[in-house]
């Protein structure tokens, strides 16, 4: 496995593996995987595709999803439909943004990426530091908390207008 060739000089390795899928646009275009790292330590983060171009964005997990928590952002990370980012992480819990190619930054905090192609994808995670999938739900985004207050005022503006 290439990406273990990745830890320079790592006396022992935590790798953590998932597959997901993605829609070609709208709800689901986005996918979230959320993972915790128990100390600071150097992570490599793969996502691969034979379906989709893959397209990644690193935030940090603090119970909002929004543009103060973005990291990094990567794609073609090697050979193929492949993304990759490798970096000193802190302890703490991240979200791993996963969608098609060109994903905006925009895109991958609203969850809803306009591209055209869909599928199945892989993400491995070594790193130095003790690694663990997070079973808790994503942050709404805000853009979506938003979105929803600005159509509630709407409503209530143009019902009073009736009035």
């Amino acid at each position: 496995m290439g990406l273990l060739l990745l830890l320079p000089l790592a006396t022992s390795a935590n790798i953590i593996s998932t597959t997901g899928s993605i829609t070609a646009s709208g709800a689901g275009s986005v996918a979230y995987t959320l993972f915790d790292q128990s100390t600071a330590g150097w992570t490599g983060i793969s996502v691969n595709s034979r379906d989709f171009d893959t397209y990644v964005y690193l935030f940090e997990s603090n119970g909002a999803l929004d543009n103060t928590d973005y990291i990094t952002r990567n794609d073609d990370g090697g050979p193929g439909l492949n993304s990759f980012i490798g970096r000193m992480l802190s302890a703490g819990s991240y979200i791993l943004a996963v969608s098609d190619f060109h994903l905006s930054l925009s895109e991958a905090l609203s969850g809803y990426n306009s591209n055209n192609r869909y599928g199945d994808y892989a993400i491995t995670i070594a790193s130095r530091a003790e690694v663990g999938f997070n079973s808790s739900s994503v942050p709404e985004p805000t853009t979506l908390s938003l979105l929803g207050l600005g159509l509630l005022g709407a409503g209530i503006s143009r019902r009073r207008a009736k009035k």
